[in-house]
């Protein structure tokens, strides 16, 4: 039997006169107040939403007593006298009658007034589902926004907080506590007339020059939990996050209405604010958190998930977001579907448009708007801390089950009707919960959508912390806290290993034996994925070649393995997106609606093929893709585009099984050599091969799709000592044995039979450079789309 919440509904005062509704705001007459000549012809609203308000006329609305009230239409603007057309979505209307009011920003005053009328905004032929807001200005110039006179954003707070926004449990009063209900940050996002703007506070995470560390622990006690255990701390520990129980990242009121108006502006549906002060009473026995019944969306923000293994008591527990669509009630007829996320801190994952709060509220939005009685959950978990942590840690898994206990008992969440999706970090952190031994047994995930996840992090940290990886490097700078943990030959002060992969291994994955742990505990570990199995749940991959996180082989191992276990899987390859995401098919959206209609993936569909087309970025946008259908696999290479006299690097070539290679490294003339765009020189004379590897690619299970039949051999490369300057780079090959292909420099040629030459490989230009230690420089990666745009912005085909 479920506990429920029990919360008030909205208010509505018995002065508050009703509108008639014969038929529905959409089709009928609402309100007319002060009628005027100016609102007496209405023209009818395009189908589309209206678009997004212009940052310059964010304002929070306010009522007399100081209360924040929700934004139901876009921000207008407008001079003394001239009449505004608003446009608030005709199912808030319904489902609120009266009180409609127009806000009216003059200055720092807001006052409130009625609205000069209210009509359908239909014509005969269209049923839009907008009512149209007329107000005349009544200031010399104002800005203006709908309210209703009974529908508030909850920006509450502890006693003495400063009423920011959007709660952290974090206090920078000089010393960082946790601090439940107070709203600081170490960062905080606000919006000036420009957009978003990101504002430090104090000196922010970085370190100090000539510090040791990669935070700035000096200056912020960043490893600091609810019980202060760990206040001192400089660096992270296994358990011992940033932010575990309070965000990093603050998030003001204004940033929020903005938030707010981004996914109003595409689904008509404003979203209204509850913050979560009380971190001791059981969320089902709070009262007032969210509101039954309500025609908006709600947020009700960063909960404490309280977990304690009696080792480290309070410093296991971490937060939780949760978003509810329009009509929500605390007791469903059925549990509500979920889509979840565990993805940095919930300040970052959930109040970012384009990445996890964007994927969760845009698949919760439009099952809505598809079906009002299609009413599903979002949550968001931080999963236990920001960078420092990629949710690996037992404590993410109790968090994880004590969060759907929460979630299920206040909330009516389904605990087997779950959609979870990552990106990166989160990928890698919801393959691993939903497959844990600890998992709790009646709670599965239906589908799991991941993005370039990390399947294989031992191996990661043991053999590809180099120059080929630059996410690599700059992870173990944030695992471990160290500035140069990254480096060969560095020692870990007070610590009985001196090699920083240990240490980094250690801190992420709660061992100084990578090897051990991806045979046992990875994602990709035959355990994990034969309970993937067991639970019947289906996973979708989508992942770029040229990776700056892992070489490809990883992700084909993972596949493999999914083959062996029988696990439904889809497997979309993006050939040289790297870390980028182009998110085609399937979304969240996509996947949930799977989950209502009780359908799953078509068998026959097992991936698809995208390559980026390679056009300059002022032309198409830099992570466009296209999509392709070569009859079998590719052959590509994965390679540094510079390594350090002495310096090892991976390199890896993919192809069908059975491929045969012969991968060549040869000088160029430096005077024929442009850094910002590569132009291939005749070889110098007198000058080696600085490498030469040849091999045959081994089978692995063969798959069902042909195209997506492919395999990888893996070198880890010493780089001689050899002439510093650029080497040219030719992988010749052979598929059947008889032909023989080759990719070089020239990305112009016709297509080949397996679509190679569209895939616009790797710069084939790899340069050797004297100083022995890169750093962690984006020079030296495999480089997929995004980084050579970020890094070379004028080097394009």
């Amino acid at each position: 039997m479920l506990r429920t919440l029990r919360a008030a509904p909205v208010r509505r005062p018995a002065t508050a006169p009703e509108a008639p509704r014969p038929g529905g705001v959409a089709t009928a007459l609402l309100v007319a107040a002060l009628a005027t000549p100016a609102a007496a012809q209405l023209a009818p609203l395009p189908v589309a939403p209206p678009p997004k308000s212009p940052p310059a006329q964010l304002f929070v609305p306010t009522d007399a007593s100081g209360a924040d009230l929700v934004p139901l239409s876009e921000f207008g603007h407008g001079a003394q006298g001239e009449v505004v057309t608003l446009h608030v979505r005709a199912s808030i209307l319904d489902a609120l009658g009266g009180g409609l009011l127009v806000a009216e920003r003059d200055g720092a005053d807001v006052a409130l007034h009625p609205p000069v009328a209210v009509a359908s905004g239909a014509s005969p032929a269209q049923a839009a589902p907008f009512a149209l807001v007329r107000h005349v200005v009544r200031a010399r110039t104002a800005d203006v926004v709908v309210v209703h006179r009974d529908l508030v954003n909850r920006f509450d707070h502890a006693p003495g907080a400063p009423d920011v926004g959007m709660v952290t449990h974090f206090r920078d009063g000089g010393d960082g506590a946790w601090t439940p209900g107070w709203t600081d940050g170490v960062e905080r996002w606000t919006v000036d007339d420009t957009g978003i703007v990101l504002v430090p506070n104090g000196t922010g995470f970085e370190p100090p020059p000539g510090s040791p560390y990669f935070w700035n622990s000096e200056g912020f006690p960043l490893f600091i939990d609810s019980t202060g255990s760990h206040g001192e701390a400089l660096v992270p520990g296994w358990e011992r996050y940033i932010g575990e129980d309070w965000s990093p990242r603050a998030v003001d009121k204004l940033y929020a209405m903005w938030w707010s108006d981004v996914f109003r502006a595409t689904s008509g549906i404003p979203t209204a604010f509850r913050n979560v002060v009380d971190t001791t009473t059981p969320l089902e026995l709070q009262t007032g958190l969210v509101d039954e019944g309500l025609p908006v969306f709600q947020l009700l923000h960063n909960h404490v998930v309280r977990y304690d293994d009696g080792i480290n008591p309070g410093s296991e527990n971490s937060l939780a977001s949760f978003f509810f669509p329009p009509g929500w009630v605390a007791d469903p007829d059925e549990p509500y579907p979920v889509v979840f996320n565990s993805g940095y801190d919930t300040g970052s994952s959930v109040f970012r448009p384009s990445g996890a709060g964007g994927q969760v509220v845009n698949a919760v939005a439009d099952a809505w708007l598809g079906d009002p009685d299609r009413k599903a959950l979002g949550i968001w978990s931080n999963g236990g801390g920001h960078r420092a942590t990629v949710t690996l840690q037992d404590s993410a898994i109790h968090n994880l089950n004590r969060l759907f206990d929460d979630a299920s008992a206040a909330f009516g969440a389904s605990r087997s009707r779950i959609v979870s999706t990552g990106f990166s970090r989160s990928a890698t952190a919801e393959l691993r919960l939903w497959s844990h031994p600890l998992l709790a047994p009646d709670l599965s995930a239906e589908a799991i959508l991941a993005v370039t996840p990390v399947n294989f992090p031992g191996d990661d940290l043991a053999n590809h912390v180099n120059g080929t990886f630059r996410l690599l490097q700059l992870g173990v700078q944030e695992a471990t806290g160290w500035a140069d943990a990254w480096m060969p030959g560095w020692t870990a002060p007070d610590w009985p290993h001196p090699d920083g992969m240990e240490l980094a291994s250690q801190v992420l994955l709660g061992t100084t034996d990578p090897t051990t742990y991806d045979q046992a505990n990875a994602s990709g570990a035959p355990s994990a994925v034969a309970r993937l199995a067991e639970r019947g749940t289906t996973v979708v991959l989508q992942t770029g070649t040229h990776d700056i996180s892992r070489p490809f082989s990883h992700v084909l191992r993972y596949v493999a393995a999914l083959q062996a276990h029988e696990v439904p899987y889809r497997f979309d390859v993006l050939y040289r997106l790297g870390h980028g995401s182009s998110r085609p098919y399937p979304t969240e959206s996509d996947l949930l609606r799977l989950v209502f209609d009780g359908a799953s993936l078509s068998g026959d569909d097992l991936g698809t093929h995208y390559h980026h087309p390679g056009v300059p970025p002022d032309e198409l946008k830099p992570l466009v893709t296209h999509e392709f259908d070569p009859p079998r696999a590719p052959v590509f290479l994965e390679a540094p585009l510079r390594a350090a006299q002495g310096a090892t690097t991976t390199w890896s070539v993919v192809g069908p099984p059975g491929t045969l290679f012969f991968l060549l490294v040869d000088a160029l003339d430096p005077t024929g050599w442009q850094l910002q765009r590569p132009i291939i020189a005749p070889l110098a004379d007198g000058l080696p091969p600085l490498s030469l590897l040849g091999g045959t690619l081994h089978a692995l299970p063969p798959a069902p799709d042909p195209a997506l039949e492919m395999t990888a051999r893996t070198f880890r490369v010493p780089t001689p000592a050899a002439a510093a300057g650029p080497w040219e780079v030719l992988l010749y090959y052979s598929v059947d044995g008889l032909s023989v292909g080759v990719l070089t420099a020239e990305t112009s040629a016709p297509a080949s039979v397996d679509g190679s030459s569209l895939l616009w490989d790797t710069w084939p230009v790899f340069e050797v450079v004297e100083d022995e230690t890169l750093g962690v420089a984006v020079e030296g990666r495999t480089g997929g789309a995004s980084e050579d745009l970020a890094l070379h912005p004028h080097a394009w085909p």
